[in-house]
């Protein structure tokens, strides 16, 4: 990128977030029901990574930035909570590295840790199972599990030397860019928009039935 272009980007940037600041006052003080977690379940992409666990901690979010809306490369999104039953953070941050010959190439992505209260913590659970024996009180054994949660996003996977596990953290990692570029280029500068239902996320139906029109509009065009 070259260095007006840089400026230029870096402007932006610096202008969105003002506007951003402006809305986060707004929604701060209006009666808008849990702003943040009704818009992030308005994007299928992210509403399936949201466990109903999730959804009582996610009512505790207050907005999410990013430090780069307006340009290519690596930008951090942040995301600020109001204190909560779940976790000590105020803020959890994820940053997107790109590759700085070509921004469009996700080199690593980089969470942080979140300071889980004691029993809190949404990303695993604890099972009970029954230990079968003889007969008398039934006894229990307790484990826990990693189990499906949003917070996930906040600890990326790493590469590793194994091709074949470097090939499953590739795809976890390009599944998890989707949803940092779906908030950063899309949700965070029109959040207003997608709370209001104004933006709506097209389908794999919807996308079927494009793919059928224009199939069709090709038709009708061959026979003129």
């Amino acid at each position: 990128m070259e260095l007006e272009e840089k400026e230029l980007v870096r402007k932006y940037n610096k202008k969105f977030q003002t506007l951003f600041n402006e809305r986060a006052s707004c929604i701060d003080s209006s009666v808008l029901s849990h702003f943040w977690l009704n818009v992030l379940k308005k994007s299928k992409l992210i509403a399936d990574n949201i466990t109903s666990r999730d959804e009582e901690a996610l009512k505790h979010l207050v907005d999410i930035t990013s430090d780069n809306v307006a340009g290519e490369g690596t930008f951090t999104l942040t995301f600020k909570f109001s204190s909560n039953p779940y976790f000590e953070n105020l803020a959890l941050t994820k940053v997107y590295e790109m590759d700085e010959e070509d921004p469009d190439v996700l080199t690593r992505a980089i969470g942080c840790p979140i300071d889980w209260r004691s029993g809190k913590d949404l990303t695993k659970r604890v099972v009970r199972k029954r230990i079968k024996g003889p007969k008398g009180p039934p006894k229990y054994s307790t484990k826990v599990e990693t189990c499906d949660s949003f917070f996930h996003l906040f600890a990326p996977p790493q590469m590793v030397d194994d091709p074949e596990e470097q090939e499953i953290i590739e795809d976890i990692l390009e599944a998890d860019y989707e949803i940092g570029d779906r908030l950063r280029s899309e949700i965070i500068p029109n959040a207003v928009r997608w709370y209001t239902g104004e933006i709506q996320e097209e389908s794999e139906e919807d996308d079927e039935f494009d793919d059928e029109d224009d199939e069709e509009e090709e038709g009708n065009d061959s026979d003129l």
